[in-house]
């Protein structure tokens, strides 16, 4: 998460427009991997840009649901 804020920071781009995710779970933890595909922040399409400091570590949590894996990721703002 801290990528994509770093990116729309420094480039303009807007992730994710379209995004893929993959989440495993092994004995030692999960490993998550995100691909996406972004758009230029435009103020007129996308409105005034709400900045996100980061995505933190405190409050994280990732479970194994029935069906898939719920996630809960802490934003600082």
């Amino acid at each position: 998460m801290n990528e994509v804020l770093f990116t729309l920071d420094t480039t303009g781009l807007l992730l994710p427009v379209e995004c893929a995710v993959d989440i495993t779970q092994s004995a030692s933890g999960f490993t998550v991997r995100a691909g996406g595909k972004g758009d230029r922040y435009s103020r007129d399409r996308h409105g005034p840009l709400r900045e996100v400091k980061a995505a933190t570590l405190h409050g994280l949590d990732l479970a194994a649901v029935e069906g898939g894996i719920r996630a809960r990721i802490v934003f600082d703002v």
